[in-house]
């Protein structure tokens, strides 16, 4: 609209022009309706606004900062990842143990590759149980630690290595079911989807790496390494 007399008013608008819109009905609150006004009808309450000065001790409190809201206690974080890096030695322990089970599995002969097959499908059938059920007691040690309190990204973290420890328990349990049945099939998709599963174990040990040093930064604290926790402990 054009402006009268070099003024900021709006030319006032005599008709109304608005559409009502009968969105739906709610059985115990009435209509529900979108109204559009004219600028005749707000042009009182505008002209009227903002005159009266507010001082700013009449404006709410700040939002808390996503990351104050994330923040938990300092010991109980620390006491935290302590439990957290001790069970992930201690799963380590394990995982280099369970290795050592493919010395028992006799080689291809590579001039009669299907002798000795069933053996070996056997043998590696039984180990990859075993270490499904390493990764179930991984997942379940770490589902069982306390976490109220502590700082929620590693809280977060940690229900994620739990979930993973224990989709790689079923993907160990598949693939050893497809090499005990001799489904050449079932063996390479299982053991397709074991291999990604791997792969990201070793992304969440980069994850862990980088949170321990933003926890250390936000409380001021020591969060030791793996590394310097699995010395201490040898």
């Amino acid at each position: 609209m054009k402006s009268e007399g070099g003024g900021a008013q709006l030319k006032a608008v005599k008709a109304i022009v608005a559409a009502v819109f009968l969105l739906g009905r709610v059985p115990a609150a009435g209509q529900h309706m979108d109204l559009a006004l004219s600028a005749e009808h707000i042009g009182q309450p505008c002209a009227t606004s903002g005159k009266v000065p507010q001082p700013l001790s009449k404006l709410p409190p700040p939002r808390p900062e996503r990351e104050d809201q994330l923040k938990g206690d300092p010991q109980k974080s620390l006491a935290l990842w302590m439990q957290i890096t001790e069970l992930r030695i201690k799963h380590k322990k394990r995982w280099s143990a369970w290795e050592k089970g493919f010395q028992q599995v006799p080689p291809r002969d590579p001039h009669n590759p299907s002798k000795g097959c069933a053996d070996r499908l056997h043998k590696t059938s039984l180990i990859y149980a075993e270490l499904a059920g390493i990764h179930e007691q991984y997942a379940g040690d770490l589902k069982a630690l306390e976490t109220r309190g502590a700082d929620m990204e590693l809280v977060v973290l940690t229900t994620a290595a739990a979930d993973l420890a224990q989709r790689t328990s079923d993907a160990c349990k598949k693939f050893s079911a497809a090499l005990a049945s001799h489904s050449d099939d079932q063996a390479a998709k299982a053991e397709a989807r074991l291999k990604k599963l791997l792969k990201a174990r070793a992304e969440l040990r980069t994850a862990f790496d980088l949170l321990r040093v933003k926890l250390s930064r936000k409380y001021d604290l020591h969060f030791p390494t793996l590394e310097s926790m699995r010395k201490k402990a040898s």
